[in-house]
């Protein structure tokens, strides 16, 4: 027994986990319970990566260790058995992640400070929607420090910040990393504190990754459109959508989007630039996909020139290329649907206001 467990512990100690394994099993079958074995053989289950085994066997251990009482103490470490019970549902297919966290937070307790389990845990919040407690245990994994190989975190934090900001009515997909089977339906969520703006900390969380991975194109897009549409940040949108542009010079959103935060109100209005961005965004979608399949496009095009003649005429200044620009958009939008309200109204306008 003694030559089979010294063999089994020694490639353990070597990170031979297969032929641990065998040693071990060989000891089992005499058989004998040689002390804490249970839990060496479910470690070296564990480096085998059947977390499945490896769960029964350290479970079996804590029966082995309540069954010696007073008599035998062991030499396991509470954060490392812990940790490795925490792993072996966190890890199996599929995963187990309501029985892995009470695992990992108790080894822990026992040692605060391990980077891979604090954010596992952050992880098992996450695809569990418990979104706060989540955001809590990416900030403890983040506090340990961050770098190029380790960025990913913020990416997640962020995303997470997304879902307690909307409340679960984030149109986004998300594509996070290093989370296996993270779920993306986001109909439910838990209680949103309210002394954080979640958007804000979205934008800090995902910049604080670009940091490290500035051509991430679905970041940048997914920082633009926080600035722009949740924060109302006229400077920090319109500098992301920039740079969408930059990495993708024919994302018809990026275009859309900065044609909106000229004529929308969170810029300064400027209709020419408005205009500029919002038809090279419809030139890109009739392109890719039709000259009616974004409506609300064709109609703001037609706002546009409406409001930028209205100015005109208001500053003493001729508008007829702009009122019959107008006219000709809400036609077109028309066209697409013929009982859209906002172009039958506008078109009406600009006959009345410009004649034929």
């Amino acid at each position: 027994v003694r030559v089979y467990f010294e063999l089994a512990m020694s490639y353990l100690n070597l990170f031979g986990f297969e032929d641990a394994v065998n040693y071990f099993e060989q000891v089992l079958s005499i058989p004998i319970e040689a002390k804490d074995i249970y839990f060496y053989y479910g470690k070296s289950l564990w480096g085998t990566k059947d977390y499945v085994k490896s769960g029964e066997m350290l479970l079996k251990h804590l029966d082995w260790v309540e069954r010696q009482g007073d008599e035998v103490n062991s030499n396991v470490g509470e954060a490392e058995l812990y940790q490795l019970l925490g792993d072996s549902y966190f890890y199996r297919k599929p995963k187990d992640y309501s029985t892995a966290l009470p695992y990992y937070i108790r080894s822990l307790e026992t040692k605060p400070n391990q980077k891979r389990i604090v954010e596992n845990v952050a992880i098992g919040y996450h695809n569990m929607k418990s979104y706060l407690q989540a955001i809590d245990y990416y900030d403890k994994r983040i506090e340990l420090g961050i770098d190029s190989s380790s960025a990913s975190i913020l990416k997640n934090a962020g995303y997470c910040a997304l879902n307690l900001a909307n409340q679960g009515g984030a149109d986004e997909e998300e594509e996070l990393d290093d989370i296996d089977d993270i779920a993306e339906d986001q109909s439910s969520v838990d209680a949103v504190g309210v002394d954080k703006n979640y958007y804000e900390e979205a934008a800090r969380y995902l910049t604080g990754y670009l940091d490290y991975h500035v051509d991430d194109k679905a970041v940048v897009l997914m920082v633009a459109n926080t600035y722009l549409y949740q924060l109302s940040d006229c400077r920090q949108g319109v500098k992301y959508y920039q740079r969408v542009l930059q990495l993708s010079p024919g994302n018809c959103e990026a275009k859309k989007a900065l044609g909106y935060a000229y004529f929308g109100g969170v810029c300064t209005k400027n209709y020419l630039k408005a205009v500029g961005y919002l038809k090279d965004a419809y030139q890109c979608t009739v392109t890719s996909a039709g000259a009616c399949s974004d409506i609300n496009l064709v109609l703001w095009i037609g706002q546009c020139y409406h409001l930028r003649a209205a100015a005109r005429v208001e500053a003493k200044e001729d508008a007829s290329d702009d009122f019959r620009n107008a006219f000709e958009w809400y036609e077109k939008c028309l066209k697409c649907d013929p009982k859209n309200p906002e172009a039958k109204k506008g078109r009406d306008e600009v006959f009345l206001e410009f004649g034929d």
